[in-house]
């Protein structure tokens, strides 16, 4: 819930993530080690560690890719609904299955079907960095010298998108983000891991909302 500033008060929805949590089939160590990589992306994201903050956060993402879909699916007291809703997730992998399901628990409600979330960067875009956002990424625009904006509902693709193009340094017809266009890489992945963490909240929050 928020207040009349847009400020979270996070001691209202205490009581609905607590029974969320401790219900008998809440999977709390799922929770634990998802928490704890949370953790750890939160920590380096306050200590400007960018690259292990996005490190962390992606882990995160590749630890719910299939659970939370699976957990949520379980709200549905018909076993046809559920199988139904599951399987329009399946088609691809793991994290494209995900991907489906981000899709449809943000798109079915207007409040985060049009969420629109700010990546602020501590310095302006170079013009590789532009024309990497502009041919690449093609999820997010570029609204500012130093920011770009992106749908809430697109912030899963394009976290997995970045971590390919960054740590896959490949060679030949698929594509590759140099080092040379990221020289800093701690400064530039804040402001991804800020979006990233800002969908898993949003994402789990849903998710609670539907279960009480």
């Amino acid at each position: 819930m928020q207040n009349h500033n847009g400020d979270f008060l996070l001691q209202s929805a205490l009581p609905a993530i607590n029974k969320y949590l401790s219900e008998p089939s809440s999977n709390i160590g799922f929770f634990s080690s998802l928490f704890d990589e949370l953790a750890r992306a939160v920590w380096n994201l306050n200590s400007q560690h960018g690259l292990a903050a996005f490190a962390h956060l992606y882990r995160a993402l590749e630890k719910l890719s299939f659970a939370f879909p699976l957990y949520h699916a379980r709200q549905n007291n018909s076993y046809m609904r559920a199988y139904d809703q599951l399987k329009k997730y399946f088609k691809g992998g793991e994290l494209e299955f995900c991907s489906n399901f981000v899709r449809e628990i943000l798109g079915s409600e207007a409040l985060t079907a049009t969420d629109k979330r700010k990546l602020k960067f501590s310095s302006n875009l170079t013009t590789h960095q532009n024309a990497y956002f502009t041919d690449h990424q093609r999820l997010v625009s570029i609204s500012g010298s130093d920011e770009l904006e992106i749908q809430i509902v697109n912030v899963f693709d394009f976290i997995v998108t970045l971590r390919n193009h960054y740590f896959h340094h490949l060679s030949g017809g698929n594509f590759s983000l140099d080092s040379r266009v990221i020289p800093y890489p701690d400064d530039f992945f804040l402001a991804p891991t800020n979006v990233g963490l800002g969908l898993v909240g949003v994402v789990f929050g849903k998710m609670i909302v539907d279960a009480v």
